[in-house]
Order: structure tokens, then C-alpha cells, then sequence
């Protein structure tokens, strides 16, 4: 038998004609052709041959929180253009619409805001019986509303604890609990929970903000666990260095701009666009059998071996404290 060690010129004809080189050729290949132009915010041009220009969300209702910027924009703008229909959910009712508007133009189907207060199991039953009302109930759900804090944790007033910890933590709970009812309904779906790197390793002086992220683990393995008997898939995604509207002002420290490859591996700041990524994977069917899955998308941060990010007694990476005397 002819040693198969090298392929000759015919025989990669042959597979390519089969199928097989497709399984043989590295994804990063294969997958940077189709999603090309989602690092741009759009999507990529699609084959013209109808098997293929399937979309991965056609016909799903997608309900995202914190949707009206950042991350959940992005996620909005990624589903969309794969034939998802959008429910804007977000506190912020004008920069809800603005989005809504953004997606009239990235998807054929009808995208609506609809205002929410996770921190409010009222509001959240609201918001998702409206939905109902609207669309017949949610396939996929993203919780991506978040907040955060800066103090030493003996200085952190407790009233930013409760906020924080209500809007990350107690906030996805009662909408993936919401969102799951539905799902049940329609015979299984998915739920992306955005946590942090900061739920996988201890960040300074954000008590608060890590114990929710941590926290929000918790609960994505906990539900997986739980509704996979229901064909509900629930799975999380952990940005690392993300610069969006929320981690703005941090850029504005040159110091910490200087250090970021000294603790992210591949050397730069993540965009929202490459979160957007990850949930459209986790909430299409090719993922059908993932669950329980917590996905890191960090540039590698969380192998970096250190995660001081400034000297500045002043910066929030600082690892210095001084009591307040006031």
C-alpha cells in the first residue's frame, strides 16, 4: 500500500470534490471566510445558492438585556444579521429605540425595545409577558446588563454592593428564569450569560463585581444542569479587556494602555464584536450540543501570570490602599 504520508496534487483534488479536505483544513480558515465581515459590525457576504444562505437565528425571537450599547449591541447586531428577531431590553429607553432603528436596517424582521429594570422581578415578568404578547415568547436570551464598582472593600458602601450584586447576579437569575418558562413553551432554546474574567479570577477592589461574575457561573452551570432535560441550553461567556462605551475611561490611562501586553498574551484590548461572536455560536444550532460550557474570550488574559495593571496609587489597578480619614 502507497505510503499516505504526503497527498499528490490529484489526490487533494479528490478530496476537496468529496468533502474531506473541508474536515482536514484548520477552522481558523474556514471560519474567518464566513465571518470576515462581522469584525467590521456587518455580515459577511453569503453564497448565493439557497442551502447555503440559510441563516444560523432564522425565525428565532432573541431577547437581549443591556442591549441598547456595548456588548449587547454588538450580540443584537450579530443575531440580527443571521435572521433573528431582536427584543431590545435595557433601562435605557432612548438608546433602546436608537438601536432598534440601528437593526430595522440589518435584518428583515421586526425588531422592539422594550424598557426593563432587572433588578425588579416585577419588571422582569413584565417585560417578558410583553414579549409574549408580541412575538409569541423567546428561543434565545442574553444577559448581558451589568455594572460595576471601584472601592477597597472596606470602603465599598453596601448600597453599591446591593446594586451591583442585583443587577448581575439576582437580575440574570430572574431573567433566565423568565426566559426559560417561555422556552419551554416552544420546546427548548438558548441562554448566553455574559460574566467576566473577573468571575474566573479575583480582580482588585471589585468585591462586589467579582462575587456577581463568579456568581453568574453559578448560576449558568447550575440551569445547565437543570433544563438540559428541557432542551434548554445554557452557557456563559467571560470577556477579558473589552473596550466598549463601559471601559472607556480606563483608556485614557496611558499607563494602563502601555501595560495591557504584559497581561493579555496576544497583546491588545478585545472589541464587542468578538464577544458577538461567541454568543451567535452558543445560541446557533452549532452548538446544539454544548452546555454548561463557561467560554473565556481574553486574548489569553486569564494565563497571564500577573494582573497588576498600574503602579499609579490612584489607578484601580493599584494594588496600594490607604484608609480614608474623612
Amino acid at each position: 500500500m502507497r505510503d499516505r504520508a504526503s497527498v499528490p496534487g490529484r489526490d487533494l483534488k479528490y478530496l476537496a470534490k468529496s468533502g474531506v479536505l473541508a474536515i482536514l483544513t484548520p477552522p481558523r480558515i474556514l471560519i474567518s471566510h464566513r465571518w470576515a465581515g462581522y469584525y467590521r459590525g456587518r455580515r459577511a457576504h453569503r453564497p448565493h445558492s439557497s442551502k447555503e444562505a440559510s441563516m444560523l437565528l432564522e425565525n428565532k425571537v432573541a431577547a437581549i438585556t443591556g442591549a441598547a450599547s456595548g456588548i449587547g449591541r454588538e450580540i443584537a447586531l450579530a443575531y440580527a444579521a443571521e435572521g433573528a428577531q431582536i427584543v431590545v431590553l435595557d433601562v435605557d429607553s432612548q438608546r433602546g429605540e436608537a438601536v432598534v432603528e440601528e437593526l430595522r436596517g440589518a435584518s428583515g424582521r421586526d425588531p422592539f425595545y422594550v424598557p426593563i429594570d432587572v433588578r425588579s422581578g416585577e419588571s422582569v415578568d413584565e417585560a417578558f409577558g410583553t414579549i409574549a404578547e408580541r412575538a409569541g415568547g423567546v428561543d434565545i436570551a442574553v444577559n448581558s446588563a451589568g455594572v460595576r464598582e471601584i472601592a477597597h472593600p472596606l470602603e465599598l458602601d453596601r448600597a453599591e454592593w446591593d446594586n451591583v450584586l442585583a443587577i448581575n447576579l439576582t437580575g440574570t437569575f430572574y431573567c433566565c428564569q423568565a426566559a426559560g418558562r417561555q422556552m419551554v413553551a416552544r420546546g427548548g432554546g438558548a441562554i448566553v450569560n455574559i460574566s467576566s474574567t473577573a468571575g474566573l479570577m479575583a480582580y482588585e477592589n471589585r468585591p462586589a463585581y467579582t462575587a456577581s461574575k463568579f456568581g453568574v457561573i453559578g448560576i449558568t452551570k447550575s440551569l445547565a444542569r437543570d433544563l438540559g432535560p428541557l432542551r434548554i441550553r445554557v452557557n456563559a461567556i467571560c470577556p477579558g479587556l473589552m473596550r466598549t462605551p463601559f471601559t472607556e475611561f480606563y483608556f485614557t490611562d496611558e499607563e494602563f494602555v502601555q501595560n495591557i501586553p504584559r497581561v493579555v498574551p496576544l497583546g491588545t484590548y478585545g472589541l464587542p464584536t468578538y464577544i458577538a461572536q461567541g454568543a451567535l455560536f452558543l445560541a446557533s444550532d452549532m452548538a446544539q450540543y454544548v452546555t454548561g460550557v463557561v467560554l473565556p474570550i481574553d486574548g489569553g488574559h486569564t494565563i497571564a501570570t500577573t494582573f497588576n495593571l498600574s503602579t499609579k496609587k490612584d489607578s484601580p489597578f493599584s494594588g496600594s490602599y490607604s484608609p480614608s480619614t474623612s
